[in-house]
């Protein structure tokens, strides 16, 4: 035991370290350098400046996170240890490109993770050059963008120089969106998008194939496009279009473009096949819509060049055969390999196979799988060292993770089966979905016959209803705490009458007696208790209203004893505020304390006001008696239940001599204290109407039951 609490101290102590280690970016900054360590970022921060970038800077995006550049930035790494990186619960944005600018933008060695959309380029945005090389874009969830690049800021009557961009060498895996690109023609934007390595991405989308369903899609027409995006020599393996309804992997689906150009230039980029027919089904253009640029994609790659980030490119069977990415597995290979463009090194790898639980069960079972590896002049050979005869006849797919190149950088994972394998899975939550229905709606069944058979035997109530309550009452008004629970508590006795208008309201009508009383001195507030004031509040209320209930009212049920309703109303309330000054008792409304006798237009208050209650009640019923708790909101349209309202303090002298033998009364009850009253009101205006809370029991008897 004393070893887990040295454990658990531990842990808190490499927390707050943690916690306190990071720096938070906040506010707005010119010329600024980030040193390496750890950065938090939860708003939007703007640069202006010139923004450099250290190696070994970690910066986390969390909530509406978002760095906005105006004007230059500087990121590079050898060693992709610069990381941009969503928190885990609530992952921010990314990048944001705003203004013109002659200056340039650079990232380089850039780990993009877990966030929105890592980089935005705005519409009006302009730089010299951006040069985006060598970083990893991995696991960004966000479904809007990967990259978005707008149209940028061009002046027709300005000769400006076009924007150089370079978008080389990235790796892009397993992000949940697409590359979007406004002007794939443009007249200052000459974007170059080469040796980039795409793989394993999913687009999110509808089930029917369109533009905006493709990992990178934009417009082309004929018009201002000096400049035609060049992509060449990049190798597009697995990505997918995925349903959003289902989950289901619908398509390959690599570019969409729309526009009025008559052609699209993508030669000499590698598509993970040989075949013409697979590689134009994943490029949407004439074919599904006449009004789009033709793609143009033949010559095409055999093979990844090797300047595109390394990657595994293809898996051939112990035969030599190459594995169709469709195949599905239904127990581990015991022998395949995996062909890449570079070297890559499996020493740190792990070869496991992932499989359903059982044929009604998406619960996912990872097997781990002992191996050897050797190069040969096609790949490197994996031979499983371990036959697991228990994995027969299991439905999965087979991984291959930890991959690393000779440069100790990420390689994507491989897996074998995986289409198959999420097909089936899908396959078998909607076996499951249909069988929990069937359920669903047996129990429904089931449930409407048992309530059928409970009204048979359950008898009815009369319609009527008397009860007796007894509460609590606490006032809320000028004279009292913010706190209900530190004002003084009186107590309320009353009458209730009811009539059961359906299965589920009941009119009523509640009469009762009650008492409000507090001090100055119970409030919280400085100023009151200089104040102070104090009352005492007799009042009669009348309140119609109707009660919502929860349970059938007219039913003596054997099984739903307990009955919750809620109940709104009006009401009016007589009431009439005293107060004792040298051991006598004085009603406070005609003495005029706020001076409503010193002035011929203002009124004295009346004593009779209206109001709102909404009321909380829950009871046990049994036959024709009932016992409940109840609680009850009451909002007047007074706010001198306690005598005090939103009045200029009177003249003390006036008010004495307009009370002849009371005068004396009258002028310590406007302001008891003395205290100096020039310019100032009695009660705060903005504190509103008067208000009081009940809170307390009901006893009550149904009359007249009907013969059952």
């Amino acid at each position: 035991m004393k070893h887990i609490y040295l454990f658990i101290l531990g842990l808190f102590f490499v927390f707050c370290n943690f916690i306190y280690s990071q720096d938070t970016l906040q506010g707005s900054y010119t010329d600024y350098k980030i040193e390496a360590g750890s950065y938090l970022l939860n708003e939007s921060v703007r640069f202006d400046g010139s923004l450099t970038i250290l190696p070994g800077a970690k910066i986390i995006f969390a909530d509406k996170g978002a760095m906005i550049i105006g004007g230059s930035i500087t990121a590079v790494s050898e060693s992709l240890d610069i990381e941009f990186i969503g928190a885990d619960q609530n992952p921010g944005n990314g990048l944001v490109i705003v203004n013109q600018k002659d200056e340039e933008i650079k990232l380089q060695g850039v780990v993009f993770k877990n966030l929105n959309t890592p980089l935005f380029f705005e519409n009006g945005w302009y730089r010299q050059k951006v040069m985006i090389t060598n970083n990893h874009f991995i696991e960004n969830y966000g479904k809007t963008s990967i990259i978005q690049i707008l149209t940028p800021y061009n002046n027709f009557f300005e000769k400006n120089s076009s924007i150089e961009f370079a978008l080389n060498e990235n790796l892009f895996v397993e992000n949940n969106s697409s590359v979007f690109i406004q002007d794939l023609g443009s007249l200052n934007l000459k974007i170059d998008i080469k040796n980039n390595t795409f793989i394993n991405n999913k687009i999110y989308g509808l089930d029917s194939y369109m533009i905006s369903s493709n990992l990178i899609y934009g417009r082309l027409d004929k018009i201002n496009s000096t400049n035609i995006t060049n992509i060449k020599g990049n190798s597009f393996i697995g990505n997918y279009l995925v349903s959003n309804l289902t989950g289901a992997i619908l398509r390959t689906a690599n570019l969409g473009v729309y526009g009025t150009q008559e052609t699209f230039d993508i030669k000499g980029n590698f598509f993970g096949t040989g075949d013409p027919n697979q590689i134009a089904n994943s490029i949407y253009d004439k074919k599904y819509n006449y009004n789009s640029p033709l793609v143009e994609f033949d010559p095409f790659l055999k093979a990844p060049s090797p300047k595109t980030p390394t990657h595994i490119y293809s898996v051939l069977n112990a035969q030599g055969n190459e594995i169709n990415t469709n195949i599905t597995l239904n127990q581990p290979l015991d022998e395949f390999t995996a062909l890449a463009n570079a070297t890559i090194d499996l020493s740190k790898a792990t070869l496991s196979y992932i499989y359903l639980k059982d044929t009604l069960s998406t619960d996912i079972i990872t097997e781990p799988i002992s191996f050897d590896y050797t190069k040969t002049l096609q790949g490197s050979r994996i031979t499983a060292t371990q036959k697991k005869e228990i994995l027969k006849g299991k439905i999965g797919y087979l991984q291959l993770d930890n991959i690393a190149d000779t440069k100790s950088n990420l390689v994507p994972k491989l897996k074998i089966g995986y289409l198959a394998f999420g097909n089936k899975k899908i396959e078998t939550q909607a076996k499951i979905d249909k069988i929990q229905e069937e359920l669903r709606l047996l129990e429904r069944q089931q449930d409407s016959i048992k309530k059928n058979e409970t009204k048979l035997i359950e008898k009815k109530l009369g319609k009527m209803e008397v009860g007796l309550r007894s509460s609590g009452v606490i006032f809320r008004g000028s004279i009292s705490n913010n706190n209900f629970l530190e004002n003084d508590m009186n107590i309320s006795f009353g009458l209730d009458f009811g009539y059961t208008l359906n299965s589920y309201l009941t009119l009523r009508l509640n009469i009762s007696s009650f008492t409000l009383s507090n001090s100055d001195l119970n409030s919280g507030d400085a100023l009151k208790i200089k104040r102070g004031m104090n009352f005492l509040t007799t009042a009669l209320s009348v309140s119609p209203g109707v009660d919502f209930d929860f349970i059938d009212n007219r039913l003596n049920s054997k099984t739903n004893k307990i009955r919750p309703s809620l109940g709104i109303g009006f009401e009016a309330i007589s009431f009439n505020p005293t107060g004792v000054f040298d051991g006598k008792e004085y009603d406070l409304s005609s003495l005029g304390t706020g001076g409503q006798k010193l002035n011929n237009e203002i009124e004295p208050y009346s004593t009779l006001t209206f109001g709102l209650y909404l009321a909380m009640k829950v009871k046990y019923q049994w036959g024709k008696y009932s016992i409940g708790v109840f609680a009850s909101y009451h909002s007047t349209f007074t706010e001198y239940l306690d005598d005090v309202g939103s009045d200029p303090y009177p003249d003390a002298q006036a008010l004495y001599n307009s009370n002849g033998n009371e005068g004396a009364a009258a002028a310590y009850f406007s302001n008891p204290t003395s205290i100096n009253t020039d310019g100032k009101l009695r009660s705060d205006p903005s504190s509103g109407n008067d208000s009081f809370l009940k809170f307390g029991i009901i006893i009550s008897r149904k009359l007249f039951n009907p013969k059952n």
